[in-house]
């Protein structure tokens, strides 16, 4: 089978795509913030069945093959002219024989000629076996047997995601089960156990994978990054030669992986990026290569080969200094402040300073009196902020052992002889001469020293040496025994004004798009950078191009024109939510400042207005919206419409009943002309000089005629109620010289 998709589609061209961005639709969500990062490994996984996946081809640029990251040999990326509209899922479900899943929506299976219908609330619940050495479906409240075959495939009837999901209600593999998912669903047999493939239109599929790697209330523009990254990177595995089964897969653990996770409402805010991105992808010197992604850079951007080990896609990266990501990552990086003569403010880091001393000089050392010298250095090749080495030179406050020097002892004086001559008479009786003692030898004390000692490292030992409770404190550093404690991979360090700062960062590879970086540049209130321009920052060498890809709007039928706008307004306040339906429930895609431009599509009848904005079709309630002009129809013609008044009733300033909005009361029978509609209102001119909405529910209508010559209609330029005596008119021209009616 090759990789034309099983949901029908056609060509569509750039302005089609501008369309389906402006008319993506609209749904009722909750906004859950998540942060993943794209792990990329350097194996790979095998296949369901335990095989090994294999590619053939060979580079058409330079003859050779090549050699995909993940250890894939002779990987072929797909040619740029291909049509990137769907792509082909291997969904992971496990060692399991069977599975169970809910379908909310209508299946057609082309082999059976048989349609499934299902609802949210009413799913059809099947089976699906292996059987015979292929797969059996079975309706799981009947026990009836559906279809079977080699292979079964079923067909989505409607394929836009407001139709309804399949949900895996039962499978083996606890990370997939309850998962939902929209496109065509096909299954097979695999060494005895099912294998479900998920054929889902491309921007569906990023829609899968955007909302996780990225918190959803995140910037738009960096969303839409994040969307081309990983709509190239899954592009570049994409296998078009007959009888490949699919494309990427599920999950976390290989490079073929990129953790798509189907359909949740609660990401649907993610939805309008990935649409508005369909036809662009990235490309170098004509060619697609994988486009790498992680949480952050560190600081400093990484070549694939300094991460993967092979230099094979170095071509199209950089390594940059980024102070944009790091400045504005308060997470993701642990920092070691040290002013030279103090002890800085890690009790871990002087713990490991020791810990080093003891093992390099045999010291028993006590206490970090002051460091004085810090530094990392040794960059690995081509970078600056990458470094293998530290030094450390500290005075260390210790005891050793010393010998005293004896006290030199006095010598008694002796008593003067006596110059008398002695009594011959009298016999001197004898004295006892008391025995000198020995002079002790004195014992080795415990003298505190201060010393200067320097020693340098490998910076990998602040995450690998253990510490131990050196400094008698009772701390063992339970919860872990290293300096660093995070999972990061960047050691560097910069130079205060009077000491240094140990840094310890990058959560992720490093490798082109940093999503902290692209949120951090996409910040409309510091940066404002766009998506390309955060592409052209991560992705240098690479060129962003126009594809082949439909959106699942124009999937569904002939590509649809863009509905010109009704009416041209502007935002009047700043920070005004721009959401994905008409009610505060739903989730902001974005906020609109004063003064922003805005086309208004429509009116709804609790105080809404659809409009596109930023690419994007939303809703904006109407009270922080001023419109401007009603732009002129093509070729300058209005379909006018006269009327007249049924009853006494309200003319409004804008479309939609509130006691703030009424201009005056016109009396039943009061004459008028419509310009246009909102919905059931209508924007009129009366004979006496005003203007503004009615309700169709409260007027008749004659029939409709062509009007030509207009300028573009400034509204509220127009005057409303006119003075007293006033000859005053509106500047609209009268609706005279009727050309032949319509209708």
């Amino acid at each position: 089978m090759n990789n034309k998709p099983m949901i029908s589609k056609g060509k569509a061209g750039l302005a089609a795509r501008i369309a389906a961005c402006a008319l993506c639709a609209v749904f009722l969500i909750v906004s859950i913030p998540v942060t993943g990062a794209a792990a990329l490994s350097a194996s790979l996984r095998p296949d369901a069945d335990g095989a090994a996946r294999v590619r053939t081809g060979v580079s058409s640029e330079t003859g050779d093959p090549i050699r995909g990251i993940a250890g894939i040999d002779d990987v072929k990326a797909p040619s740029p002219t291909e049509d990137f509209t769907t792509i082909r899922v291997l969904i992971s479900t496990g060692n399991t024989s069977y599975i169970h899943l809910d379908l909310g929506t209508s299946y057609y299976i082309p082999d059976a000629n048989v349609t499934l219908t299902g609802t949210e609330a009413s799913p059809r619940l099947i089976k699906v076996a292996v059987s015979d050495g292929g797969v059996k479906i079975t309706d799981r409240s009947t026990g009836d047997v559906i279809a079977s075959g080699e292979t079964v495939e079923l067909e989505r009837v409607t394929i836009g995601y407001e139709a309804g999901v399949a949900k895996l209600t039962y499978c083996e593999n606890s990370n997939t089960l309850d998962r939902m998912y929209l496109g065509d669903l096909r299954f097979s047999a695999a060494s005895g156990k099912v294998r479900f493939i998920n054929t889902v239109p491309m921007a569906y599929y990023l829609y899968g994978i955007v909302g996780y790697e990225l918190n959803t209330s995140s910037y738009p523009e960096a969303l839409k990054a994040q969307a081309i990254a990983a709509k190239t990177y899954g592009i570049f595995f994409m296998d078009f030669s007959e009888g490949s089964e699919y494309d990427v897969q599920d999950g976390w653990t290989s490079a073929l992986y990129q953790a798509y996770r189907g359909f949740r409402e609660n990401r649907l805010v993610t939805m309008p990026y990935c649409i508005c991105v369909a036809g662009e992808a990235l490309t170098y010197n004509g060619r697609f290569i994988p486009t790498f992604y992680g949480h952050s850079d560190g600081g400093e951007t990484a070549l694939p080969s300094q991460v993967f080990g092979s230099s094979q896609y170095d071509v199209g990266y950089d390594v940059y200094i980024d102070d944009i990501e790091f400045d504005n990552n308060s997470g993701s990086k642990q920092l070691i402040n040290v002013e030279y003569g103090g002890v800085g403010d890690s009790s871990r880091f002087r713990d490991f300073i020791l810990g080093k001393i003891n093992d390099l000089f045999g010291e028993d050392s006590f206490a970090v009196v002051s460091i004085n010298d810090l530094y990392t250095f040794d960059p690995v090749e081509g970078t600056q902020r990458n470094m293998r080495k530290l030094h450390v030179t500290a005075t260390v406050k210790h005891y050793i052992e010393v010998i005293p020097t004896p006290e030199p002892t006095e010598e008694p004086t002796p008593e003067p002889e006596l110059d008398e001559e002695p009594d011959p008479t009298e016999t001197a009786a004898p004295t006892d001469e008391p025995t000198p003692e020995p002079t002790a030898t004195p014992g080795p004390v415990q003298v505190e020293v201060e010393e200067e000692f320097t020693f340098e490292c490998p910076t990998s030992q602040l995450r690998s040496y253990a510490l131990s409770d050196i400094d008698g404190s009772g701390d063992n550093y339970s919860s872990s025994k290293y300096v660093f404690t995070s999972n990061y991979k960047l050691y560097w360090g910069k130079q205060t004004e009077n000491g240094y700062t140990l840094i310890f960062s990058r959560y992720g590879n490093g490798v082109g798009l940093s999503q902290i970086g692209a949120l951090a540049r996409a910040n409309p209130d510091t940066y404002a950078q766009d998506y390309r321009e955060i592409l052209a920052f991560y992705f240098p060498h690479f060129d962003l191009v126009e594809i082949t890809e439909q959106t699942p709007e124009e999937m569904g039928g002939p590509s649809p024109t863009l509905a010109p706008p009704l009416a041209y307004a502007v935002c009047t306040d700043d920070n005004t939510n721009f959401r994905m339906g008409p009610s505060t429930s739903y989730p902001s895609m974005g906020k609109v400042q004063t003064d922003e431009h805005l086309d208004l599509l429509e009116a709804t009848s609790n105080g809404w207005y659809k409009a596109r904005w930023n690419g994007m079709t939303g809703y904006i309630i109407m009270d922080y919206v001023r419109i401007i002009l009603f732009p002129s129809p093509q070729d300058g013609l209005y379909i006018l419409t006269d009327g007249t008044t049924d009853t006494t009733c309200n003319l409004r300033s804008e479309p939609y009943i509130r006691s703030t909005n009424v201009i005056t009361r016109l009396p039943a029978g009061t004459a008028f002309t419509s310009w246009m509609h909102f919905g059931k209102w209508h924007y009129v001119t009366t004979e006496n000089g005003y203007a503004g909405f009615v309700s169709s529910a409260v007027v008749t209508f004659s029939d409709p005629y062509e009007y030509t010559g207009v300028e573009s209609l400034v509204y509220k330029q127009y005057p409303t109620l006119p003075p007293p005596g006033s000859s005053l008119k509106p500047a609209l021209p009268p609706a005279f010289g009727k050309e032949q009616p319509r209708g």
